[in-house]
């Protein structure tokens, strides 16, 4: 068939209702028209499906298929060397250069620092009767980026850095990404002229921390930073990228990197500390090792309390592609100019895949890998997130320091803090988990 999919009408509120719970209205959206659906969003016309054939076909797309419908919304945001969205040639080149920084041996290079971070929030928390998780795990989050990401190690640069990125997430208004008409200047007073200026402020310490490592390349060699790595980078022909390149990549790593794993971390206090059996479990098999990055690392079950929280607690909850050729999915051939996009959250809630989906149950990733297209937290094909090994590894070290730190329990009903909301442009806990110790 040539015709697209069953949808809701096209209305504003229909895109209100998208923005705000994105996961209940694609639900009811397969549940009334069946799968795919089509919808009507920010970035025009999207075929969604939840259907993990359905996504493999997407997925198994060829990169000259797929191009990016959100470079007007997010270029402000993010830059135009962006990996995110940079299509062809240009997204695969800085994709090799980024990605053997985030996997495999690059891995255990980070732990410790992020060991060392996570145990120093963990002080804080001993001086609070009563937190909100979710604010602790961003704190923890952005100091990683910092260190990890930026290189910035010395106290009073660090403090500096925190308070522009601060500032420019808080003026990162979702509003002037997806209402370019919002972007006036009004004699500095308005929500698009303070993002300038707290973009400024920002851009000013990253080409300054550019310009330093640039100096100091040739001489320090021992670096285990993303900056670092970037700037000494060369592609097959001996060329590096330009400040310009390594600024937009290193606003990507940070805004890409903050609230999802901030977010996905607090779930994952949330969900263990419900079930005592869980809880208990991590305690003593964390108990029973030396407590090193090394041991925490190869934490089987920690490692599934993580998977099972990403699957039941989509931080991302779908993945949108825009369609430069014809596509056929099943049995519709969706025109170019169009959207195409898997929605993970259906997918990690069918009971084919997931007994029991609604359950919090991190067994059924212990002893069982799942397909591409079955569990899919990070997206997936030619664009899949390269930093889900980085994330998944920064989410095991901060749980552990935080369980073995920390005698916690939750505060408040089941059904509060169970509630996603959009923070920005993730979805994270409703109340951020409260918590008081014990």
């Amino acid at each position: 068939m040539s015709t697209l999919p069953e949808g809701p009408k096209f209305n504003l509120l229909q895109k209100i209702r998208y923005a705000r719970d994105p996961v209940g209205f694609m639900a009811d959206c397969q549940h009334r028209y069946g799968d795919p659906f089509t919808i009507r969003t920010m970035v025009g016309t999207v075929v969604m499906t939840g259907n993990p054939e359905l996504a493999k076909q997407i997925f198994a797309g060829s990169r000259d298929q797929f191009g990016v419908s959100t470079t007007r919304m997010l270029t402000p945001l993010l830059g135009q060397h962006s990996l995110i969205l940079e299509e062809g040639d240009a997204h695969l080149k800085h994709r090799k250069l980024l990605t053997p920084h985030f996997h495999g041996a690059a891995l255990p290079n980070y732990a410790n620092r992020i060991q060392a971070i996570s145990r120093r929030q963990v002080s804080q928390v001993l001086d609070q009767s009563s937190i909100v998780m979710q604010e602790h795990t961003q704190m923890i989050s952005l100091n990683i980026i910092i260190e990890t990401v930026f290189g910035v190690t010395e106290t009073v640069r660090q403090m500096r850095m925190a308070r522009a990125i601060k500032a420019r997430i808080a003026a990162s208004n979702p509003f002037l990404v997806f209402m370019p008409w919002t972007r006036r200047r009004a004699f500095g007073l308005s929500a698009w002229d303070r993002f300038r200026a707290a973009t400024a402020e920002l851009d000013a310490l990253i080409f300054d921390e550019i310009k330093r490592q640039r100096g100091a390349v040739n001489s320090v060699s021992n670096r285990e930073d993303i900056l670092s790595h970037l700037v000494a980078a060369r592609d097959e022909n001996g060329a590096g990228l330009t400040d310009q390149q390594i600024r937009d990549q290193l606003i990507t790593l940070l805004l890409a990197g903050h609230d999802t794993t901030a977010s996905a971390t607090a779930w994952a206090m949330h969900w263990i500390h419900r079930d005592p059996d869980i809880l208990a479990r991590l305690q003593t098999e964390l108990q029973s090792t030396d407590n090193s990055s090394e041991a925490i690392s190869g934490n089987a079950y920690l490692e599934a309390v993580c998977h099972e929280t990403l699957r039941l607690s989509p931080v991302i909850p779908d993945v949108v592609r825009y369609l430069k050729t014809s596509f056929q999915l099943g049995d519709y051939t969706l025109p170019e100019g169009i959207n195409v996009g898997v929605c993970t959250s259906l997918i990690h809630m069918n009971p084919d895949i997931y007994p029991q989906p609604e359950q919090f149950n991190p067994e059924r990733f212990t002893g069982k890998r799942y397909r591409p297209h079955e569990f899919l937290p990070f997206g997936g094909g030619i664009r899949k997130c390269i930093g889900a090994a980085f994330a998944v590894e920064e989410m095991k070290i901060i749980l552990a320091t935080m369980i073995n730190g920390v005698d916690l329990k939750l505060t408040g009903t089941a059904t509060d803090t169970q509630r996603a909301i959009r923070n920005h442009f993730t979805m994270g806990p409703a109340g951020g988990v409260r918590m008081v110790q014990r």
